[in-house]
Order: structure tokens, then sequence, then C-alpha cells
């Protein structure tokens, strides 16, 4: 799975990662899970800590933004992101 590859060891992560979740709920290219995942290792180093879920959630929402999508609830489910 390509999120998996992409948030994978070596980098730090929290417990509560779920990958499974972020592949069935969020149709992005291979292009932008990257992406998502440059973004999440960045906001987790600014913070000094693991890469999370948080970090995750907030990087496919930057995704959708710079995509033009919009952030609906139901996608995100019990991880909806909070505004940076």
């Amino acid at each position: 799975m390509l999120w998996e590859r992409c948030l994978a060891p070596p980098l730090p992560r929290g417990d509560e990662f779920d990958l499974r979740f972020c592949a069935r709920s969020f149709e992005l290219s291979d292009g932008s899970i990257h992406s998502v995942a440059v973004t999440a290792a960045y906001l987790a180093a600014a913070d000094g800590g693991p890469v999370r879920m948080a970090e995750v959630i907030a990087g496919v929402s930057q995704e959708y933004r710079k995509l033009g999508r919009l952030v609906l609830e139901r996608e995100f489910g019990d991880h909806l992101p909070s505004p940076r």
C-alpha cells in the first residue's frame, strides 16, 4: 500500500496510525499521497515528535485545499482535522 510505503520506518510514527482508513477514505493520486506524507513529516518535526494521525490528517486537509477540494466531515470521520 502506497500510504505504508510513504510513511514507513525509519520515519518515527505514533502508535495510533490507521493507514487503512486513509486508503479507504481519501481518493488521492500517488503524488498527492507523497505530498501528504512529506507535509505530515514536516509538521511532526516542527512539533518535535513522531508522525501521528493528526499530522497525516492535517496533510490530507492541506492537499485537498491545494487541489481545490472541499474538506468534508464524512470523509474524515473521527479524524476531522483541526484548523492549522
